[in-house]
């Protein structure tokens, strides 16, 4: 029914509906820190995986697992699992994490991989992707003048910093299980806010431009309080304002209780939104 193969810098080209931009430089490359192992069901691709290899410490990373099919996830996930962890252990390399793209049986899926000795990481996201051409609310750029106390800042690294401080300290607002920002080169500031009350930090949205038409926003979040509610959408209009004549895509990472922001995401979008996906994270 499927048939699972290695792919690689000769047949990368068939899989190009499941990769994302970056990944194509990264397959033409042809080194030997990259295996994919694709799925295809009657000449359509409907599942692939990439993973990071560590030739030295022999540890390797599913950086990238999408399947696309409407039908036999599961089924194809564990046969993309089953050939790469075939192939691994005769290189002699250890799985020790990996991100799942799925878009149904997310609890299902959940299951199989606690079975295979898989571990949450971290919460459920949501993965939406919206094509900012099509928005058409006129009511956005009013957002800027009801803001009272708020103020959205271009990010630096001072906010970085900011951030990094509320983890150390566990303040209770901040989101569970968000690690500590150490890259900033994955945070283009040029798309990515802080939200300010007053002379305190309320939140943040953090994009990453992917590809000249591609922008990945990949956390925003907004403390809870009566002086914030409006805080989200403003981070969100300041973003749309900067990228409207663009026509650029733009996939926003929402975690499952991230309500608020999830909830903005999806109403504020629901004309535009072209595709919605989960996203899982698993540790060994």
């Amino acid at each position: 029914m499927f048939e699972v193969l290695e792919v690689n810098h000769t047949n990368f080209y068939s899989f190009k509906k499941l990769l994302l931009p970056a990944h194509f430089k990264q397959l033409e490359k042809s080194e030997n820190n990259i295996l994919g192992v694709g799925a295809i069901s009657h000449t359509e691709p409907v599942g692939l995986l990439l993973v990071n290899l560590e030739t030295s410490s022999r540890v390797a990373s599913i950086f990238h697992f999408v399947v696309n099919a409407e039908n036999n996830e599961v089924d194809i996930i564990e046969l993309l699992l089953d050939k790469v962890e075939e192939l691994l252990e005769v290189g002699g390399f250890y799985i020790t994490d990996l991100t799942l793209t799925i878009n149904q049986s997310v609890e299902e899926v959940q299951k199989i991989l606690l079975q295979r000795a898989w571990n949450t990481r971290s919460a459920i996201t949501h993965k939406y992707v919206a094509k900012t051409q099509r928005i058409q609310d006129k009511d956005w750029a009013s957002l800027f003048n009801r803001s009272d106390n708020l103020k959205v800042v271009r990010w630096s690294t001072t906010h970085e910093d900011d951030i990094n401080q509320i983890i150390l300290n566990n303040d209770p607002w901040f989101p569970p299980k968000f690690s500590p920002l150490n890259s900033s080169n994955f945070i283009d500031p040029e798309y990515s806010f802080a939200l300010y009350d007053k002379e305190d930090l309320a939140g943040w949205i953090i994009c990453e431009k992917v590809a000249s038409n591609m922008l990945l926003c990949k956390n925003i979040y907004v403390r809870k309080s009566a002086t914030t509610r409006l805080g989200g959408m403003l981070l969100i209009a300041t973003l749309i304002r900067k990228i409207e004549d663009l026509n650029m895509f733009v996939t926003f990472l929402v975690e499952k209780n991230n309500i608020d922001m999830g909830n903005i995401v999806s109403r504020r979008f629901k004309d535009n939104i072209i595709r919605k996906d989960t996203l899982l994270k698993f540790v060994r």
